[in-house]
C-alpha cells in the first residue's frame, strides 16, 4: 500500500502553525478543486522499542516482549519529493499521534502524485518509500503501521491510505444529538478482533483484521463502553466520549499481550487512539504549506 507514513506528535514548527491556524476565521485561500487535505499518523510500536534491546526491529526476543531500545528511537522523519537528507518535511514525529497537530488538523497540498520517503531521526536509511496520489477536494489519513522486521508478511512494516472523503464520506455533516464513528485494525499482531460497544455485538465490527477500515456508524453523541475482544475474550475495554455532530475515527492500536515499558514515550501495549475526521468541502483550517 502507498501513502505518506504516519508519524506521532510534531515538530515545534509544525505546532507553532497548527495553533496559529486552527479555529481562525478566514478561509483557506485555495480553490479545493486544486488542493487536498492530508495528515499523517505514526502506529508503529516498535518505533518505540527494539525487538532485541539493542536496535529497533531486529529479530532475537519472544513476540509480544518487545524491550526498550537503547537509542530511544521514538519517531518518524518525512520526507516528500526527496531522499533522507536530514532536513525532513515533517520530522520528529513520535508514536502514537498524528501530524500536523491534535484535533482535525490537515496539511493542504496540492493534488497531484508525491514521492514520499520515511526514516528514523539521524538516518539516511529510509525505511519506507512510498507514492502517494491525492484527488483534489478530498481528505487523507496516511498512517504506518504493523513492526519493523516482522515474520508475518502481514504485520511487517507498510502504509495505509485512508480517504476522510469520498467512499467513507459525504458533504452532510452528523446533526443534532448524532456523531459518527469508524474504527481501523491497527495493532499488528492482535489477531481478528471485534470490537463491541457496550455490549453490543456487531457485524459490521465483528472478525476486523490487521489493516481493516469500517464504514461509519451513526450513533447519538455520548460516553461509550468500547471493549476488543479476541477470539471472545475480552483484551482491551475503555470508555471514550463522543461529541455531536462530528465524525471521529477510533484506532486500535499497540501490542496485544503487552503492558507498559519504562520508556519515555509510556505505554506501547494494546491501546486505543482517535482522530476527528474533516468534512467536506475542505475545512476552513487546514493549513496551507
Amino acid at each position: 500500500m502507498a501513502g505518506i507514513v504516519g508519524i506521532t506528535g510534531t515538530s515545534g514548527a509544525a505546532q507553532a502553525a497548527t495553533k496559529e491556524t486552527i479555529g481562525g476565521d478566514d478561509p483557506v485561500s485555495k480553490d479545493d478543486d486544486q488542493f487536498a487535505a492530508v495528515r499523517v499518523g505514526n502506529l508503529v510500536p516498535d518505533m518505540a522499542m527494539g525487538a532485541d534491546g539493542d536496535s529497533p526491529g531486529k529479530s532475537g526476543q519472544a513476540p509480544g516482549r518487545p524491550s526498550v531500545s537503547p537509542s530511544g528511537a521514538t519517531a518518524l522523519d518525512v520526507y516528500v519529493g526527496k531522499p533522507a537528507d536530514g532536513n525532513p518535511t515533517i520530522g520528529g514525529v513520535q508514536y502514537p499521534a498524528f501530524a500536523p497537530g491534535p484535533g482535525d488538523a490537515y496539511l493542504q497540498v496540492p493534488a497531484r502524485k508525491y514521492d514520499v520517503t520515511v526514516a528514523q531521526p539521524g538516518s539516511y536509511d529510509s525505511l519506507l518509500e512510498e507514492h502517494f496520489d491525492v484527488d483534489a477536494g478530498n481528505r487523507y489519513t496516511s498512517l504506518a503501521v504493523g513492526r519493523m522486521g516482522a515474520a508475518d508478511d502481514d504485520a511487517e512494516l507498510h502504509s495505509l491510505v485512508i480517504e476522510d472523503g469520498t467512499d467513507r464520506d459525504d458533504v452532510t455533516a452528523p446533526s443534532g444529538d448524532m456523531a459518527e464513528v469508524s474504527f481501523v485494525h491497527a495493532s499488528p499482531n492482535a489477531g481478528p478482533v471485534d470490537v463491541v460497544p457496550e455490549g453490543q455485538t456487531l457485524s459490521e465490527l465483528s472478525d476486523l483484521e490487521f489493516g481493516d477500515v469500517t464504514d461509519y456508524l451513526g450513533v447519538p453523541a455520548g460516553k461509550y463502553e468500547i471493549e476488543i475482544q479476541s477470539e471472545g475474550e475480552p483484551v482491551l475495554s475503555v470508555t471514550r466520549k463522543l461529541v455531536s455532530e462530528t465524525r471521529v475515527t477510533v484506532y486500535a492500536i499497540g501490542l496485544a499481550g503487552v503492558d507498559e515499558f519504562p520508556s519515555k514515550a509510556g505505554k506501547f501495549g494494546l491501546n486505543i487512539v482517535a482522530t476527528v475526521d474533516g468534512l467536506n468541502p475542505l475545512p476552513r483550517h487546514v493549513i496551507t504549506r
